[in-house]
């Protein structure tokens, strides 16, 4: 490969821009398995993610395989469609391969290590929507007329 180190060196590297927090689409569009520092399996995620105007986005997760963190890989598996492979124990990276749905973004501030960036809260399942839903669908219409108001 050939290119021209002096246009790069003068260029300063670039913030990258960021989700606002927010529910989003998403898609996995990597899934590899790894170990952690701690030495737990994990199944590290990247994700696709849009924002409402179709700009897309790259966001990282990471399942782990510990008791205490097996909660987000149940609530992946729920809204991913795989909650089989998680109660038979048998998630695989490419199972996780393809799998969309809905996401909660949040912004994880810059460290005196690391610049800002984007992290999953929580998949939403398909309960969540319609929860969501009903709590912001406005209540039944009263049968009332607006002559008795009275200004």
């Amino acid at each position: 490969m050939r290119f021209d180190v002096s246009a790069a060196s003068e260029m300063e590297p670039k913030d990258f821009d960021l989700l606002q927090p927010g529910a989003y689409q998403f898609e996995v569009i990597d899934a590899v398995a790894q170990v952690a520092q701690s030495g737990n399996d994990m199944i590290t995620l990247t994700l696709t993610v849009w924002d409402k105007s179709g700009k897309t986005f790259r966001v990282w997760d990471r399942l782990v395989a510990t008791p205490k963190a097996l909660f987000r890989v149940k609530n992946f598996c729920e809204a991913g469609g795989l909650l089989e492979k998680y109660t038979a124990g048998t998630l695989l990276p490419e199972n996780c391969q393809g799998v969309s749905g809905n996401v909660q973004i949040k912004i994880d501030p810059a460290t005196d290590k690391y610049k800002a960036k984007n992290v999953v809260v929580y998949y939403i399942t398909n309960e969540e929507p319609a929860k969501a839903e009903k709590k912001l669908s406005a209540p039944p219409a009263d049968d009332f007329e607006d002559s008795d108001i009275p200004f």
